[in-house]
């Protein structure tokens, strides 16, 4: 496992409307980091931008991001959240995008066939809210059955198919209509957070899968899923974590599984 600090990466962070728009950016750009108050739009732009969210409110949107400059700048980003008292709920969640320009319609199909794979113990990792299709605005992946999910995935000979799989809808775990927009594949399973580590770590993860899918062949078939399993598929064990950032988030996730079982009562991985 592997982070990429060449990698563009970019945030969604959706909050309540109790904080001021205004202040948030104005707070943002007093810290050295440009923010400015928008009106809801898809573009891209070149500075961090508040808008509004139907969903819950309001949303903080990065620019492309990539690196050590990128943490920086999500760091300050969440300071000034936090600074300003900004809440989240059930309502509220974290999107990450990843550049994919570099895909090839098989990298798309091993993210997504990783994604079926292992959806059950990525869920794991995150609160029931966010897990199956218990949100609507990120449904699951592998559906009633995965298997067959896993088949329709593998006969796609084009982007444009693999989207019609999902009925060209955004809304499920991994969007594909971010990359006709803005040429990323976008996560959207995590629940909302204003909490750096989280959102961080979150990152390095799904880059993880991305990594992975770019480096090998995947098998379109069912396989034990546990959190031991998907960690050994990520290459995220042991001697071959390669670098501070993956290990961190690792132990990170560690915690954040054993926090869940322990909880819910589940079996050790």
């Amino acid at each position: 496992m592997r982070f990429d600090k060449e990698r563009l990466w970019g945030v969604e962070i959706e909050f309540l409307s109790t904080v001021s728009r205004e202040e948030v950016a104005r707070r943002m750009s007093e810290k050295g980091v440009r923010c400015y108050v928008e009106g809801y739009n898809h573009t891209t732009k070149e500075h961090w931008k508040v808008v509004t969210d139907a969903s819950c409110g309001y949303e903080l949107v990065s620019p492309p991001l990539k690196g050590d400059e990128g943490f920086r700048q999500l760091k300050i980003a969440c300071e000034v959240l936090n600074e300003l008292g900004a809440k989240v709920d059930r309502r509220c969640g974290l999107h990450v995008h990843h550049d994919a320009r570099d895909f090839s319609v098989d990298t798309f199909k091993r993210v997504f066939a990783l994604y079926i794979r292992y959806e059950d113990s990525i869920d794991e990792l995150l609160p029931r809210s966010r897990r199956g299709s218990n949100n609507s605005y990120c449904k699951s992946l592998k559906g009633y059955d995965a298997l067959e999910m896993l088949k329709q995935v593998r006969r796609c000979t084009t982007v444009e198919r693999l989207s019609r799989v999902y009925n060209n809808d955004r809304y499920y775990k991994i969007n594909l209509q971010s990359y006709r927009r803005h040429g990323t594949i976008e996560f959207r399973q995590h629940s909302g957070t204003v909490e750096y580590e989280k959102i961080k770590h979150w990152i390095v993860l799904t880059q993880a899968i991305i990594n992975r899918a770019l480096d090998a062949a995947v098998h379109f078939t069912i396989r034990i899923s546990n959190y031991r399993t998907f960690k050994e598929a990520l290459g995220a064990c042991g001697s071959l974590i390669q670098d501070q950032e993956s290990a961190e988030a690792i132990k990170w996730f560690d915690a954040r599984w054993k926090h869940f079982a322990e909880r819910e009562g589940r079996v050790a991985a």
